[in-house]
């Protein structure tokens, strides 16, 4: 994870630099924006795709 740059070590949360290098480690992607008045992050990140047998009904 990235270091704070902040001069009190002790104070700091996770930043976006930290949740953008778990995201892109993870080939997901990070959008941030004011929305309504409010900070709205959408972060996504793919799932492994698992291989299910289903009949021609699409049922398991």
């Amino acid at each position: 994870m990235p270091v704070t740059t902040k001069k009190d070590k002790r104070i700091h949360g996770y930043g976006m630099k930290s949740i953008q290098s778990a995201v892109k480690k993870y080939n997901g992607s990070v959008v941030a924006g004011l929305k309504n008045n409010w900070f709205e992050v959408k972060i996504l990140i793919p799932l492994k795709q698992e291989t299910v047998k289903t009949d021609h009904m699409g049922k398991r």
